[in-house]
């Protein structure tokens, strides 16, 4: 990251998620073709580094409000990819909101939720969040 703009790379499943100040959530990189089933591209694959994909965003008038770093597990959790980009604004009001220390505390339980009722699978979140000065 850099004041004019972030590079977001991937290798696998999971998912990065770019929320903007208006609450608006996407991908930062397209879903994966190549990932069908449980079948994933690896760091330990012999050709890891073309299965690496890249994108770029420019931030220079608009700078991401949160940014979600997520594995597979959470997604697979919902039923729909509309309720797990759902996530993004929902975290970003609860800390606008709340706090970051609430979202903290709550997290865990969340996931675990998530997945009890979902996957099923491990969950593991990562959360940017760009506070307001």
């Amino acid at each position: 990251m850099t004041d004019t703009c972030i590079l977001y790379m991937q290798l696998g499943d999971g998912d990065i998620v770019v929320v903007n100040e208006e609450g608006d959530a996407q991908r930062a990189i397209p879903k994966d073709d190549k990932l069908i089933g449980n079948e994933t591209t690896s760091l330990c694959g012999s050709n890891a580094w073309h299965d690496m994909r890249v994108a770029v965003q420019h931030i220079e008038d608009q700078p991401p409000a949160m940014i979600l770093m997520s594995t597979d597990g959470y997604a697979n959790s919902f039923r729909d990819d509309a309720g797990f980009l759902k996530v993004g604004p929902d975290l970003l009001r609860m800390v606008r909101d709340e706090g970051l220390d609430y979202v903290d505390k709550e997290l865990t339980n969340w996931l675990t939720e998530a997945s009890s009722s979902g996957s099923g699978d491990d969950v593991t979140l990562g959360i940017i969040c760009r506070l307001k000065c």
